[in-house]
């Protein structure tokens, strides 16, 4: 298998500095030819098996084929979770992050700090939880003439926040705050954690890409 022959339906692949790269790219193949991109281990071959939805199977997949895209290597990629269960590189020295949404994956690399990314399809049955994962000080601040918008841009930090931070037992309405921000196309927000291990407050940042949202943290922790 050649890297340079793989050929995707490639969305984006935005660089932040000279060490941070986002992959998003739209799964349109079959399990079948992601498969045949792909080198896997024995146990990776036995999980992938347990994956009986199909959705679930093309986002598994999806997001290795486009992990391995971004690398740009013929190598075995040795792709593990921590024990918190963060995925981790084992045989080369970046940090990663991975998510999935409908039809859409993302992958997050950098040689320098931890990552946390998280994409998510834009629509309104984030107005029906919305009190699950925002405290009452943050609805507060929610622009009603963008509320699902700016709601997802919450939604989607969260995730991205809880991804980078890597611990289980994190509640997103009572443990991580995001200080009041204003809705953009793309943009920023200020966040903490509520635990004895996490200092001062970070950043995560924020975009609209079609009809999605994308979040992503970049920050030693």
């Amino acid at each position: 298998m050649r890297f340079l022959r793989i050929k995707m339906a490639l969305q984006l692949i935005k660089s932040f500095g000279e060490e941070t790269r986002l992959g998003i790219w739209k799964i349109d193949e079959t399990n079948e030819d992601l498969l045949s991109r792909l080198q896997l281990s024995e146990i990776e071959k036995i999980y992938y098996q347990t994956l009986i939805h199909q959705k679930r199977n093309s986002h598994w997949l999806g997001s290795r084929v486009l992990l391995r895209f971004m690398m740009k290597t013929n190598d075995f990629i040795w792709l593990d979770k921590d024990e918190w269960n963060k995925p981790v590189l084992k045989n080369f020295p970046e940090h990663v992050s991975i998510s999935h949404s409908n039809d859409m994956a993302a992958v997050m690399l950098s040689k320098s700090y931890p990552v946390g990314v998280d994409i998510e399809k834009i629509r309104t049955k984030v107005l029906l939880i919305k009190n699950r994962f925002l405290s009452s000080q943050e609805l507060d601040f929610i622009n009603k003439f963008a509320e699902i918008n700016h709601l997802y841009a919450c939604w989607c930090i969260k995730e991205a926040v809880y991804k980078w931070y890597g611990k289980k037992g994190v509640s997103f309405r009572d443990d991580i705050f995001i200080f009041p921000f204003i809705l953009k196309e793309e943009g920023f927000a200020e966040f903490k954690i509520n635990r004895d291990d996490f200092g001062e407050t970070r950043m995560a940042n924020y975009f609209i890409f079609q009809d999605y949202m994308i979040a992503w943290v970049e920050s030693r922790l």
